[in-house]
């Protein structure tokens, strides 16, 4: 039975408590509830007792934003992280979400600050691993596998023989689902004795967050089927489920729990249309590009002349390799910026684009006096943007598509709004793949990005909270800013800030209902400083350069 693994009682000792957090990539309820209806098990002991509803995304929904902002209870514009790739300052290079984006603002921090320990395992692109109470392993998004300490996870491959592969849903091999099922139950039977294992090994842990990013594959590759009730490949896809709802009850059924947070970044859905932003830009005349393949090699060749003929005029030949060799060192550097090699030219263009992920489309005014090649007056800024707007609705109207346009300040605030998109498109509520096609003639296609590409990001995602602190509650709706208060007001670890997220009321029951999130007081937010400090430099962190 579940109910015995989970602590009775009225209130938490941090020092003893034990919050555990599974992370679904991509789960959300209406996809579980179905295994709740038909079998006994996990999901349904959730769905009758639990705390279940919607945890409600960033904008965009993607992964290399929202798990962020779980961590660290904080919106896009205090993180700086749209996407896996984010703009740091002004023109166009774009640096990878890395540990430097978690360092310092997300709870398991504030936990060791306290002394309590947490283990974090596979949380996504939480690369490189430092130094934390506990342990860390790296997830989705990082270069290659690592953990901290260094050792644990070569413990760890010692003992099991390999650790999870990474599987891309959209490679050709995949072409045979036969051979996508077998990788991905493979790929998880070795990720969940990996988990446990090194979850026993550290079992001293206040708070285990663990992330499954199995789940997210298979609602890319197969969301037909997984939506589906019938055939093979339904099956298939329900018995990966139940094998993750194993996998959750060996969890609890190893530790004596006080609370089990269930969590997903984003929720899913059909892919069903593609559009091309890039082509609608530069037919409606705010972008100025090439108009062939041709042009655009022509066009590289005379910018390289320029810039070449710009660094040799001023400071000599030997400055501008010097200057070379170290552009190329950056880009090696996992806090290192990679350029857009985007045909736009941005001393005539209004706005431009930059390699974000297909989940949602960026668009970033040439704004003069923020922009190297800025061009739009700021008195221009505002109408500019409310063209774009009407062309997304005459777009929308005539394809018969939803086209959702965000201003960034509409739904970001904080210090890193001035470098996020200063439109952000969300189309099909996220089911329309955003593509820069700039050489393509068409707009909108009424099919998946690829064969392989059935399923696409929602922004309304799972929650499930149960144990002694939650009531029996349906149809909740969340934030994904809320997970990291939770966990602190469950452990009672102070935040050195206010967060954006909040510990939700009428979730709670008994002395739990007056759970409250503390603050830092001065003295601590200058200790916790210098903890930091510590910490990067036994870690080896540097910041961005």
């Amino acid at each position: 039975m579940l109910s015995p693994q989970l602590k009775g009682g009225s209130s938490l000792d941090s020092k003893s408590s034990k919050v555990l957090v599974v992370g679904l990539d991509g789960a959300s309820w209406n996809i579980l509830e179905p295994l709740a209806r038909k079998k006994d098990g996990i999901f349904k002991k959730l769905a009758e007792k639990g705390a279940t509803g919607i945890l409600e995304s960033t904008i965009p929904p993607v992964t290399g934003a929202a798990w962020v902002s779980m961590a660290t209870g904080l919106n896009p514009g205090r993180t700086g992280c749209v996407d896996f790739l984010n703009r740091r300052g002004p023109g166009c290079r774009l640096t990878l979400v890395s540990s430097l984006d978690y360092l310092g603002k997300a709870i398991w921090d504030f936990m060791s600050f306290e002394g309590l320990s947490s283990v974090i395992i596979d949380y996504p692109m939480l690369y490189p691993p430092y130094k934390i109470d506990g342990a860390m392993v790296s997830g989705l998004g990082s270069p290659t596998k690592a953990s901290y300490p260094p050792e644990l996870l070569d413990e760890a491959e010692r003992v099991f023989g390999g650790y999870e592969e990474f599987i891309r849903p959209q490679d050709p091999k995949y072409d045979d689902l036969d051979k996508f099922f077998e990788d991905l139950f493979r790929s998880f039977e070795l990720k969940a004795k990996t988990s446990l294992y090194i979850a026993k090994k550290y079992e001293e842990w206040n708070l285990l967050f663990d992330v499954v990013s199995h789940t997210d594959w298979l609602f890319h590759r197969c969301w037909p089927f997984v939506a589906g009730e019938d055939g093979k490949y339904s099956k298939l896809s329900a018995e990966f489920l139940e094998q993750v709802g194993d996998f959750i009850e060996e969890y609890l059924k190893s530790f004596d729990l006080d609370a089990l947070l269930l969590v997903s970044d984003h929720g899913s859905g059909p892919n069903t249309h593609r559009f091309n932003l890039a082509r609608l830009m530069v037919s409606s005349g705010f972008i100025e590009s090439p108009t062939s393949p041709l042009g655009y090699l022509k066009y590289l060749v005379r910018e390289e002349e320029r810039k070449v003929s710009e660094v040799l005029s001023k400071v000599g030949v030997m400055r501008s390799v010097i200057a070379k060799l170290k552009r190329r060192r950056r880009k090696k550097a996992i806090s290192g910026s990679v350029p857009s090699f985007y045909p736009i030219d941005l001393d005539r263009s209004r706005v431009f684009l930059l390699n974000h992920t297909t989940h949602f489309g960026a668009i970033y005014v040439n704004l003069k006096g923020r922009e190297p090649s800025g061009i739009v007056e700021p008195n221009d800024y505002e109408p500019l943007r409310e063209l774009i707007v009407e062309e997304m609705a005459k777009v929308a109207s005539k394809f018969g598509i939803s086209i959702k346009s965000f201003r960034k300040e509409e739904i970001y605030w904080g210090p890193h709004v001035d470098w996020l998109p200063d439109l952000v498109l969300l189309v099909e509520e996220g089911g329309g793949a955003v593509e820069h096609d700039f050489f393509g003639k068409w707009i909108v296609k009424n099919e998946s990005l690829s064969r392989r590409y059935l399923g696409s990001h929602r922004r309304h995602g799972l929650f499930v909270g149960f144990g002694p602190a939650f009531k029996s509650a349906k149809n909740l709706k969340l934030s994904i800013l809320d997970i990291a208060p939770m966990i602190a007001g469950l452990l009672g670890v102070k935040f050195p800030w206010e967060p954006d997220g909040s510990i939700p009321k009428g979730l709670f029951r008994g002395k739990y209902e007056d759970m409250r999130l503390e603050k830092m007081s001065k003295k601590e937010k200058l200790g916790f400083k210098a903890f930091l400090t510590s910490i990067k430099f036994k870690s080896g962190l540097k910041e961005r350069s």
